[in-house]
């Protein structure tokens, strides 16, 4: 029979509900004019980052009109290729910055401001400030249709609110939308870490990870006995939250773990800075994450974790279990709308000690709050302080090179260590490559040694030097390739009077686009990029010199300045 607690037992509540706050809750309309439903929230986990607002479902299309949520004016407005990109920002005259990304369109007014700045500065990115008087906006306004733009997996809006002053997104969902949620989160996973070299769990000195099963409104861990711990330990939990509207996965609200009934640890996803969210990689458990698919919160804190989101931290979350002792554990998880879900479990404490016996390839320990290098005859690695979470031993190796690689494949360390900072990476070049060190450049490989992306670097005294934040293998590739422009709906001469865009698919497949720029009748003219699929367009708008027949141009180059060039004509 699996072994669970029942936490009626508890003498003292296990949480409170989401904190009141002063958010108001009337101020803010919604951005959109249908039912709010969720692809994601606030704080929910991902790649390098908290999700700094929430992404409503647009009904699996673009072109939905998009509403100022109140009264202000326009801030901000940037486009880019990455990340958000087109974006408005609006503040408001209550210390408030409201955020809608993901844009297909802007409005008129606030289009031919852009568009301006744009053929004047020759640029289809562009980040914009406009002041306060000029772009004015009245709570309802339609200020743009939604779209799919920039790193967007698909058409959402993604809506933020800011504090004016400081930038710092906070939890939308506390200001009083209406959004459904009646389901409480999901546990999933549990995991036990031994947190030095003498501790355990279940006999094992490294993490466990148990799966939790829930039948009716009760979690239980799947273990049919306590769970056996010595020493040093922490604890995570795997959670995800559902909204009614969508079966899209959400993250949790907060988190709370007790020991005995006294709390250890918790958080709460109230707001999270942009100078702090890449602490993520420090929150939850990195390697699990990217080895095994398992995004588990830890319930303690390493060495380097920067994070605000920590309320209540008993020795840092972590435990001591050194006696021969049964102690009773239980987490408690909430999200936005006071949907509770709890978990208890037992674990059994042991003063028998783990006997560790260091690898010998554990020689070289880097430490969190110093500069740490590795050098040898031809590579040479710098790591600043504050690059770590956690000190450990570097792990440095080489293999013989891959295809279309140039010399030897560098392992530095492995790819399931996170950093927070920036490294910097310098690696040897044969002479018989100096002709065309241009065209040289890093490339990160996965675990199969197969191609993720070209990190670039430059060319000096016989060397490739560059920076990234990521551990993992590494080699040198040549790229001599200029990108490929196909055009997809025009060809020499054709009548374009029923078209409204004009469309080429351009691509690189190594160093990656570095400019893209389109003329038609030696004119620069506005194409705009998506960089997920590749499309480059230009669209004849109301004021488009027409002409019976119109001459085109496609200069496009990559990081490596290898160019490629278009020429064609059409009729319009």
């Amino acid at each position: 029979m699996k072994f669970f607690l029942n936490l009626l037992f508890l003498a003292i509540p296990l949480f409170g509900l989401v904190a009141q706050n002063n958010y108001p809750k009337d101020y803010f309309r919604s951005p959109v004019d249908f039912p709010i439903a969720l692809a994601g929230n606030f704080g929910e986990i991902r790649g390098g980052h908290f999700h700094a607002g929430i992404d409503i479902k647009t009904q699996q299309v673009e072109g939905k009109p998009i509403y100022a949520a109140a009264d202000g004016y326009i801030s901000r407005i940037k486009i880019s290729l990455y990340g958000y990109g087109k974006a408005i920002y609006v503040r408001h005259p209550n210390g408030y910055t409201t955020v809608y990304a993901h844009l297909q369109k802007f409005n008129d007014e606030i289009n031919q401001h852009v568009r301006s700045a744009q053929y004047n500065q020759k640029t289809f990115t562009i980040e914009l400030y406009p002041e306060a008087n000029q772009l004015i906006v009245k709570k309802g306004d339609v200020i743009a249709l939604s779209g799919n733009t920039g790193g967007s997996g698909g058409p959402h809006l993604h809506f933020e609110i800011r504090e004016a002053g400081s930038e710092i997104p906070l939890n939308p969902l506390l200001f009083g939308f209406d959004i459904k949620d009646t389901k409480p989160p999901l546990l999933k996973t549990l995991g036990v870490y031994p947190l030095n070299e003498v501790s355990w769990v279940d006999g094992q000195n490294n993490p466990k990870y148990f799966p939790i099963s829930k039948i009716g409104n009760q979690f239980s861990v799947n273990q049919n006995n306590p769970i056996e711990v010595s020493g040093k330990i922490g604890f995570g939990i795997e959670t995800n939250d559902y909204l009614d509207a969508a079966p899209n996965r959400c993250g949790a609200y907060s988190i709370k773990l007790l020991k005995n009934g006294v709390p250890v640890y918790s958080h709460e996803i109230e707001k999270i800075s942009f100078d702090e969210t890449r602490f993520i990689n420090s929150h939850v458990d990195y390697h699990a994450w990217n080895k095994l698919n398992k995004r588990v919160q830890r319930s303690f804190l390493q060495s380097n974790n920067q994070l605000s989101i920590y309320k209540e931290l008993l020795n840092k979350g972590q435990l001591f279990f050194l006696t021969d002792t049964t102690f009773q554990l239980s987490y408690s998880v909430l999200d936005a709308n006071n949907n509770l879900s709890e978990l208890g479990f037992t674990v059994k404490s042991s003063t028998e000690p783990f006997i560790f016996k260091r690898p010998e390839t554990d020689t070289l320990l880097f430490k969190v709050f110093e500069n740490n290098s590795f050098v040898n005859d031809e590579v040479s690695i710098f790591l600043p302080k504050g690059a770590l979470y956690e000190d450990f031993f570097f792990n440095f190796s080489t293999q013989n090179s891959i295809a279309n690689g140039i010399g030897a494949v560098y392992n530095i360390h492995n790819l399931y260590t996170p950093l927070q900072d920036y490294i910097y990476v310098t690696l040897p070049l044969d002479s018989i490559f100096f002709a065309k060190s241009d065209k040289i450049l890093a490339v990160s490989l996965d675990e199969k040694l197969k191609l993720m992306s070209g990190e670039g670097g430059e060319f000096e005294n016989g060397k490739i030097k560059f920076k990234t934040r990521s551990f993992g293998p590494y080699t040198l590739m040549i790229d001599t390739i200029p990108p490929s422009i196909k055009p997809i709906n025009i060809y020499p001469e054709k009548n374009m009077q029923n078209e409204n865009l004009v469309k080429f698919k351009i691509e690189d497949e190594l160093s990656g686009i570095k400019t893209f720029n389109g003329y038609i009748n030696n004119q620069w003219e506005l194409f705009e990029f998506d960089k997920k699929t590749g499309i480059l367009s230009f669209e004849f708008t109301s004021d488009f010199n027409k002409k019976i027949s119109n001459e085109i141009e496609i200069i496009v180059t990559d990081e490596r300045n290898n160019r490629s060039i278009y020429t064609g004509s059409f009729i319009r």
